[in-house]
């Protein structure tokens, strides 16, 4: 079926603009499960939803409700960008979609390419301030903007495969995604994160040996364990594995009390597995570590979170005295 934004438009419209948000927070819950159409669809009410709210806007009307629901929404989906590009069917089906919408409308959604570059950018940023490398950060900035903006077929071949990777490594065919390690691994091989992603995907596979020699050589290029703890437990949860990655971010805070991030993955997972009264309290010792140490971002990010667990705890609450009340 081909792309009419015109007729998705149209069916965005009919719609009062709080049932437009609705459906927009339930269509951003739906990124991930690979579905194009509603990918495409998302996009196109996040447009009108824009428009209808700087409408009012201008009228000076009241909307500071809706707007603060519309941020909250384009936070989360700048968060799932990598997947919500992955359902589109990558960087050339986003193009193609952009070239069929109106002249005019250049939102920031429509350049998910350019957002997720944006945040590889950062990543690599915090993490060499880390290190306090300043002369070496501004040297690679460079070379790394460069590439992004002018990426080469390394750059562009390396990125493939690792998406790949992810996407096959979260739904459990881990003898292809370890194909695509490798080819990615292809083309940088002492990459830190390609290497814990193939540690984690061997271990699944049960080349226990094999996983251990891609760990100690990923912290040993990390030169720091914590650092080193923090990728694992992201591709261990990618995995499908929640007890190590559990174990991982417990580590974490054992070793580094302060770590924001540490809190923030043990919140992550305890979410996952349903505990949620775990998962508050590492969500909110995260966020006061996050803004005890200027780290505005990562704290938006938790208190995002935050909000959203809370939410589903009080749900379970709400589930479970129902399932308690006697019928009459």
């Amino acid at each position: 079926m081909g792309f009419d934004y015109s007729k998705t438009r149209q069916g965005a419209q009919s719609i009062s603009l709080n049932e437009l948000l609705d459906q927009l927070e339930l269509d951003l819950s739906r990124v991930g499960e690979g579905t194009f159409e509603n990918a495409q669809n998302l996009l196109v009410k996040m447009d009108e939803a824009q428009q209808r709210i700087e409408t009012l806007a201008q009228k000076e009307q009241q909307v500071k409700a809706e707007a603060a629901e519309f941020d909250f929404l384009v936070t989360s989906l700048e968060k799932n960008a990598g997947k919500l590009l992955r359902d589109l069917g990558g960087a050339k089906q986003l193009d193609s979609l952009r070239k069929q919408k109106p002249t005019g409308i250049d939102s920031r959604w429509w350049y998910l390419d350019e957002i997720i570059a944006r945040q590889r950018n950062k990543s690599i940023s915090r993490f060499l301030v880390g290190f306090g490398i300043a002369g070496l950060l501004l040297v690679i900035l460079i070379v790394v903007y460069d590439n992004f903006l002018k990426p080469d077929p390394s750059v562009t071949g390396k990125y493939i495969h690792q998406m790949n990777a992810e996407q096959l490594l979260s739904s459990g065919d881990y003898a292809t995604a370890l194909d695509e390690i490798n080819l990615a691994l292809g083309f940088s091989p002492t990459d830190p994160g390609l290497l814990v992603m193939r540690g984690v995907i061997q271990t699944r596979l049960g080349n226990s040996e094999l996983a251990s020699a891609d760990f100690n050589t990923a912290e040993s290029t990390l030169g720091n364990h914590v650092d080193f703890l923090l990728l694992r437990s992201q591709s261990w949860q990618a995995a499908g594995d929640l007890q190590n990655s559990l174990a991982d971010a417990q580590e974490i805070i054992r070793e580094d009390p302060t770590s924001a991030e540490g809190y923030f993955y043990l919140g992550r997972v305890n979410e996952v597995l349903r505990n949620y009264t775990e998962a508050i309290n590492a969500y909110e010792t995260a966020s006061k570590l996050a803004d005890s140490q200027g780290k505005s971002e990562l704290n938006a990010t938790i208190r995002i979170s935050l909000a959203m667990v809370m939410q589903s705890a009080q749900g379970g609450l709400l589930d479970a005295q129902q399932t308690q009340t006697p019928t009459p």
